[in-house]
């Protein structure tokens, strides 16, 4: 074939690999790539274990032989993929998947929130343990867009003087009715005033 590069290097026979070898004894092997703009080195690095690393100023990027995979951070034994942020800001984001018209499904920000956009199928259940145990954080908020209308969970985080341990199965933001229904139709509806309405008779055990 042509030669159009400052270095061409083939292998023209069939079925036959073509390498390119960068040894050192006792020391780190590397490519380094430069232009105007600035430099990237790509290493192979004798003191951590052999690990890849892609760096530019500091190290942005390492692969250990284990297949553990740090991004701005150096990895863990312990995951094989861990990401250091940008900082702690709710602007910046350690993490982030798109669609195929670029569009956010998954962000996962620095101040340790995140959004997802789609729909989550859960084949076993969903723990919230808080950083707190008085359970002033226990609960689930719902939303209309971003304005919150409703929770669920801990009495301590939802009402004034609620215990810890006590379960609060709805409470609205404002006078809107709570609804409890089977088979897609409303059984008892609890109104903003507390006033309580069955759909059907009442039956009592004792």
């Amino acid at each position: 074939s042509s030669i159009d590069t400052k270095l061409h290097i083939e292998e023209t026979t069939a079925n036959t690999s073509c390498y390119v070898k960068v040894e050192s004894a006792s020391w780190d092997s590397a490519l380094q790539l430069i232009n105007g703009n600035g430099s990237w080195e790509i290493y192979n690095d004798y003191s951590d274990s052999s690990s890849l690393k892609f760096f530019s100023g500091a190290d942005r990027l390492t692969i250990t032989t284990g297949g553990q995979i740090g991004m701005n951070v150096a990895p863990s034994s312990t995951r094989t993929l861990l990401v250091k942020g940008q900082g702690t800001s709710s602007s910046t984001a350690g993490f982030q998947v798109n669609d195929g018209n670029n569009a956010d499904i998954l962000v996962i920000k620095d101040d340790k929130s995140a959004t997802f956009e789609g729909i989550v199928t859960l084949k076993n259940y969903i723990s919230i343990q808080p950083a707190v145990s008085n359970g002033t954080l226990s609960f689930i908020e719902w939303r209309n867009d971003t304005s919150l209308f409703a929770y669920v969970g801990s009495a301590a985080a939802i009402l004034s003087g609620g215990a810890a341990a006590d379960y609060v199965a709805g409470n609205t933001t404002t006078a809107a009715n709570v609804i409890l229904a089977t088979n897609n139709s409303a059984r008892l509806t609890i109104n903003g005033s507390g006033a309580a309405t069955f759909a059907e008779d009442v039956n009592l055990a004792n």
